[in-house]
């Protein structure tokens, strides 16, 4: 077999591979739900019957992929070539179709039949096929780059539209909460202008301060739509990770711009598996940016600079500026010719000084926000849930299994590139590297287990930053070498790219469909009893506290009512989940007294669950430290489910309707 046939054979059969894995990964998603509910070998005949299409595909690529290792690879090539032969050669007709193929997901995807097309034709198959087609278009368009790198390539380019495309439906005036813990985003956000919008002062957030400061820039223009705090926190999700690809991309200085902006793109894709939460991406971004390590005091401000934010966040970034800054340091600086005091001070500094920063910040927020001492750092009595880190009913693959698969094609190119040069690098270098990406992956799989989480990968947020930042540093070789001893080399072949690239798709593809946000018939029949009500309260003189859906206050869906900052649902949970008694015993005597003409609840889910339900241990602390006590003291007095709220009075007496 020449070269020329043997290039052509080997890029078909990375295409036919990539085939089979989105079909394995289509019955790896599928099949789970199908076993143990049906008899035909346990599984599902009616869900087996939907799957028909897939086994056909899955059987073709298969077979024409063994095929390719047989002397019958001739007749498949022929085949290849006489199909490419028919794809037209014209620009423009090969970049309409490009772009024809670019939309098409994002369009089924709005569809009304998304969900019915779905059932047969599932979101990864029919993603993974486009990108396959797309890049033969693509390659027409473009032919100095080879078909493999213009599968990349496109794989890329749908990807990063598609990501942008899935926060366009947020983008909307729909009044209720879009998930379960938006409402109090949003309250929490505008609590640092609360005299601008409540006319009174209230208590700042315990939970994720960064978050809410960066929420609350559109609270300072009065009056602004629900609709475009929404479009800013969208711009803050693409805008931050965004930017923190670019920084990235930019600090390693590749020479070629085209290369540049697709490294930026797998990036932004990467990080967006765990999702890192926008609000951790600043510290990321300053330090990417000014970091220098030939002028270590200056890095040192700029390290301290962002630890400050470290404070408002979470803690288990508080040592993340640091650590990011010693991680730069460490892979830009050779250690050969430096005493070992001289070379290693700096990142020690930057390391101890910034945690240090970061914890005082802490501790100055907690006075300022005017919140009582006892109910921070609750993450540190939660309880841990060693089982989600396998298959379980919150996370389908579990923590670990779901980690390995989206790390291990980078991980494969990481380890492939360093090892022939191992001699290049003084051991302790390396070392320090590991113990930096070991510890911070410890730390993240803890967070991780608390109650709470566990069903994605955000908690490990901090890991998934270091190993794209070494990762990129390795593979563009940009990791200063201590010496050239070695004279290997290592080019990741074309295929462990394709994976690092597919893999964060296969994360994306996890939508069904677009939501669809319609408010319930009655809403606004529902909303004026609701404004009675609440009116009828306030003249009588009594509080009422809004439990959940806070924005209806917020933003002026509901008048004349003054906001209580206590007992917000979201703050709620975090407390039951970590049994936080300081908080509950107040919540409990609240409710006693009746302290609340009107409590403005959610559902009133009663029913404990096992752990064969998702979020069973979250449901169970709810109903447990929440709910039953709401009905121990107070009764039913009207539910509105277009509003998705529950009314409750006090009880007439104490106990009655009580657990």
């Amino acid at each position: 077999m020449d070269s020329i046939e043997m290039r052509r054979i080997s890029t078909l059969r990375i295409y036919l591979f990539i085939s089979v894995i989105i079909y394995l990964f289509v019955f790896w998603m599928r099949l789970p739900p199908a076993y143990g509910i049906g008899t035909i070998l346990g599984f599902s005949g009616a869900l087996l019957v939907k799957l028909i299409v897939m086994f056909i595909g899955f059987l073709i690529s298969a077979g024409l992929l063994g095929m390719s290792y047989t002397p019958w690879r001739a007749r498949l090539l022929s085949l290849a070539e006489a199909i490419r032969m028919r794809i037209p050669r014209q620009p423009v007709v090969d970049g309409l179709v490009f772009v024809l193929l670019l939309v098409v997901y994002p369009l089924v995807w709005f569809s009304p039949a998304a969900n019915a097309i779905n059932v047969y034709l599932p979101n990864w198959w029919l993603f993974g096929h486009l990108v396959l087609l797309g890049s033969l278009f693509l390659h027409a368009l473009w032919p100095k780059v080879n078909l493999v790198k213009s599968l990349v390539v496109t794989a890329l380019v749908f990807g990063v539209v598609f990501q942008v495309v899935t926060f366009i439906p947020n983008i909307t005036s729909y009044p209720l909460g879009l998930d379960w813990s938006e409402p109090g985003r949003f309250y929490n956000a505008s609590t640092f202008v609360a005299r601008l919008v409540y006319g009174k002062a209230l208590p700042l957030p315990v939970l994720d301060a960064s978050r809410a400061l960066l929420q609350s820039i559109p609270f300072l223009i009065s009056g602004l739509p629900l609709w475009v705090h929404r479009l800013w926190e969208v711009l803050l999700w693409l805008g931050f990770i965004w930017a923190g690809s670019w920084a990235l991309t930019r600090r390693i200085k590749l020479s070629s711009r085209l290369l540049g902006l697709l490294l930026t793109a797998w990036i932004f894709l990467f990080l967006f598996q765990g999702p890192i939460y926008y609000h951790l991406m600043p510290m990321v971004v300053v330090i990417l940016l000014g970091f220098n390590r030939d002028h270590p005091w200056r890095s040192l401000v700029i390290v301290l600079l962002a630890s400050v934010w470290a404070g408002l966040s979470r803690v288990n970034w508080f040592p993340m500026p640091g650590l990011l800054a010693a991680t730069l340091y460490i892979l830009e600086t050779p250690l050969s010719g430096k005493p070992f005091w001289r070379y290693w001070l700096p990142p020690l500094t930057w390391v101890a000084g910034g945690t240090l920063v970061a914890f005082a910040v802490h501790w100055l927020y907690i006075p300022l926000s005017q919140n009582p001492a006892q109910v921070f750092d609750s993450s540190f009595s939660s309880p841990l849930l060693w089982y989600r880190l396998w298959p379980d009913a919150t996370n389908y693959s579990g923590i670990i299994l779901t980690l390995a698969w989206l790390i291990f094609p980078v991980v494969v190119i990481l380890l492939n590139k360093l090892i022939p040069r191992l001699k290049d690098w003084r051991p302790l270098r390396i070392s320090a590297l590991a113990v930096i990406l070991v510890g911070i992956l410890g730390g993240g799989i803890v967070v991780s287990v608390k109650i709470g989480g566990g069903n994605n990968l955000h908690n490990l947020d901090a890991f998934l930053v270091l190993l794209s930042v070494m990762a990129v540093y390795v593979g563009c070789d940009r990791f200063a070498p201590d010496s050239q001893l070695s004279q290997a080399s290592y080019q990741p072949a074309w295929l462990w790219v394709a994976l690092a690239v597919m893999t964060p798709l296969m994360m994306l593809m996890n939508v069904t469909a677009a939501p669809k946000y319609t408010l319930s018939p009655g809403f606004q029949t529902q909303l004026t009893a609701l404004q009675q009500m609440l009116d009828q309260a306030q003249q009588q003189g009594g509080k009422v506290v809004f439990v959940n859906q806070r924005q209806l206050v917020t933003f002026g869906s509901v008048s004349g009512v003054a906001m209580q900052p206590e007992y917000e649902r979201v703050f709620l949970m975090e407390m039951a989940m970590s049994n936080n008694q300081y908080y509950l015993r107040g919540f409990v005597g609240d409710m006693e007294a009746h302290r609340y003409a009107l409590v403005i609840f959610d559902t009133l889910p009663e029913q404990l669950k096992g752990r064969e339900n998702s979020f069973a241990d979250e449901n169970n602390a709810w109903v447990s430290y929440a709910t039953h006590t709401l009905l121990k003291y107070y009764q039913l007095k009207m539910s509105y489910p277009a509003l998705q709220l529950s009314v409750l009075t006090p009880c007439p007496t104490a106990g009655c309707g009580g657990n």
